[in-house]
């Protein structure tokens, strides 16, 4: 009879039977050892199980919040949209309200992630695939970050192939890279520079893609950031990056976005001269 025990608590016996000859102190030595090792494998075991269950649990409280935070917010936001249009609110006190209109998108914004992030660890993000024409995608990518473009007043060139196929893809989970990729573009770049968008067509004996490529000359990134980056809420260092609105769960939802279109995200980037991000999207076959 050998006790199976972790950290001096027994939580086991094993019981080995031989009817004719005892035990010798080898075979016991033997024995014993093996049951060391069994019982490090066991409690690895129970303390995995413990740990499942405990990101389990947190995520089904993160998706509740997450829902029922939405809530409040799109009230606060309706409250401050009619205020300001109901009219004759002074010069700060509408500056007051259009603070409350920003700070409520950046809450959108987090809980939006959140819930994205959770979902995508617990395996419940599914991606809904249908054919894509990528010229309704590069005018929903315009549509989304034209204006916060002219604001910084930053060029925006368009490299598209012409007569691209249609992709095989999710329309939204595509636009939400792009847009996360070109926002990240130009909040890293200082005002009056160049975001530049490709897309090209991929096309080998066993490969047929399109590829997109998104390209700043902001602030870039060193070696040591390049290798954090999509960290979940890991953000760079740089005083320009610091002073710009973020969650730092963005790249890490688009990573996995693309992870989950078959391809990887590629990023280049150089201190001082700014970033290149790259994936590819299967193209549509009938």
């Amino acid at each position: 009879i050998a006790p199976i025990s972790r950290d001096n608590e027994q939580f086991a016996v094993l019981v080995l039977r031989r009817e004719a000859v005892p035990f010798n102190d080898d075979e016991i030595e033997v024995v014993e050892r093996v049951l060391a090792r069994a019982a490090i494998a066991v409690e690895n075991a129970r303390l995995y199980q413990e740990v499942q269950m405990a990101n389990a649990a947190k995520s089904e409280f993160v998706s509740i919040v997450a829902h029922d935070l939405k809530v409040p917010m799109t009230s606060i936001l309706g409250y401050a949209d009619l205020t300001l249009m109901d009219g004759g609110l002074q010069e700060q006190q509408e500056h007051f309200q259009e603070r409350i209109r920003d700070t409520v998108k950046r809450m959108e914004v987090l809980v939006s992630d959140i819930a994205d992030i959770t979902r995508i660890e617990s395996g419940h993000f599914l991606i809904s695939e249908s054919r894509v024409a990528v010229e309704d995608v590069v005018q929903g990518l315009r549509d989304s970050v034209l204006t916060e473009l002219r604001r910084r007043n930053h060029a925006f060139i368009e490299h598209v192939e012409l007569r691209l196929p249609n992709l095989w893809t999710d329309y939204y989970r595509l636009l939400q890279v792009l847009v996360n990729l070109t926002s990240n573009a130009y909040k890293y770049t200082p005002d009056g520079g160049t975001i530049t968008l490709s897309v090209r067509r991929i096309h080998t004996d066993a490969l047929d893609r399109v590829e997109f490529s998104v390209a700043d000359t902001g602030i870039g990134m060193s070696k040591e950031a390049l290798a954090k980056l999509g960290t979940k809420f890991w953000r760079s260092k740089d005083p320009l990056a610091r002073a710009q609105p973020g969650t730092g769960l963005g790249y890490a939802i688009a990573q996995q976005l693309v992870a989950q279109m078959g391809s990887e995200m590629r990023a280049e980037s150089v201190v001082g001269k700014g970033s290149t991000f790259t994936f590819s999207v299967a193209v549509a076959t009938n």
